[in-house]
């Protein structure tokens, strides 16, 4: 009986102790999929088709409607964002990754904060922690930035 009460006393000290969390809790904490960014369907059937997909959860079709679009029009940032998002959906990170660092290039489009973000996001998801440390630095010293209180947030949380 007391073998058994100090085991009881040992995890409900064990469990007040406070933890850093892993690089899986953290990014399962604060990625969320739903933002809503507008994104112009008109005069395209794909857009339409692939946002469709999307908005359905069906995030294959999605990317291969949105790598379509952006192959013959590389330029379009908000489908490389949702095929971004849509990537992290299908674990596929380091494609993700690749989309993001190709918004964040292009330095002249409104979805530059949300791609740091979520680049940030897979950094750390993908076992990059220095890397998504910088990241989530950057944001948080930018008050102005979208993410700014998630990113102080998360860096109070992770483990260094």
């Amino acid at each position: 009986a007391c073998i058994a009460a100090a085991f009881f006393v040992s995890i409900l000290v064990y469990n007040n102790i406070p933890h850093k969390n892993s690089n899986n809790n953290l990014f399962n904490t604060y990625y969320n999929s739903d933002i809503s960014l507008n994104l112009n369907r008109s005069g395209n059937n794909g857009l339409a088709e692939a946002l469709i997909s999307y908005n359905q959860k069906n995030y294959q079709d999605a990317i291969n409607i949105f790598n379509d679009i952006l192959s013959s029009d590389s330029s379009n940032i908000a489908v490389a964002f949702y095929a971004g998002v849509s990537y992290i959906e299908t674990k596929d990170f380091k494609s993700a990754i690749r989309l993001f660092n190709h918004i964040i290039k292009d330095q002249d489009n409104l979805y530059i904060e949300h791609a740091e973000w979520f680049r940030a996001l897979c950094l750390l998801r993908t076992g990059n922690k220095a890397e998504a440390i910088k990241e989530f630095e950057k944001i948080s010293k930018d008050t102005i930035n979208y993410h700014n209180k998630e990113a102080k947030e998360i860096l109070k949380k992770i483990d260094i």
